[in-house]
């Protein structure tokens, strides 16, 4: 045992420091500050989402979330209120695009996120429905659901579980 310690600490003694593992620089302070954030309500759920993962990265950059729709944010923009705009729908040429370019001398720079309604204009965002695996329904179709959510001319109409394609006990439950 001592004779094979001899030459491995003989050869760490020599070893220059350079040849070693440096140790991991430290953390950077990084930047710091606050981005603002102004958009569609219906985007909040992403943005918590994104700020997480943005947090992971940059701890020291505070998110400031005012979603209160697409018109605000737009006018957030181009007024210097807003660093980035979550909007549900394209910006109006002659008002929205106009206004900015007249500010900052460029058209607004574009990046599609989230577009599950991407061609209905002002139909975003998207919606999801979600099925528990308790649910009484193996899968819902689209015309299943629109007859569920449009309204009926009839106040009294019901709509049951049956009409859905659910058997047994779960048919005539409203």
């Amino acid at each position: 045992m001592r004779r094979r310690l001899g030459p491995l600490l003989a050869l760490a003694l020599v070893t220059p420091p350079m040849a070693r593992a440096a140790p991991p620089p430290p953390p950077s302070a990084g930047p710091a500050g606050v981005v603002r954030v102004w958009g569609n309500p219906g985007m909040a759920a992403a943005l918590s989402r994104w700020t997480k993962d943005f947090h992971r990265i940059h701890p020291k950059i505070r998110i400031e979330a005012h979603l209160t729709g697409s018109d605000v944010a737009f006018a957030a923009l181009y007024c210097g209120r807003a660093d980035i705009a979550l909007v549900g729908r394209e910006a109006q040429e002659e008002t929205e695009a106009k206004a900015f370019q007249w500010v900052y001398g460029y058209p607004p720079t574009r990046v599609p996120v989230a577009r599950g309604s991407f061609d209905q204009a002002g139909r975003s965002p998207a919606l999801a429905v979600l099925v528990s695996r308790g649910n009484p329904l193996g899968r819902i179709s689209l015309d299943q659901l629109r007859k569920l959510f449009v309204a009926s001319s009839d106040a009294n109409a019901r709509h049951t579980w049956g009409e859905l394609g659910a058997t047994g006990a779960w048919a005539r439950r409203p």
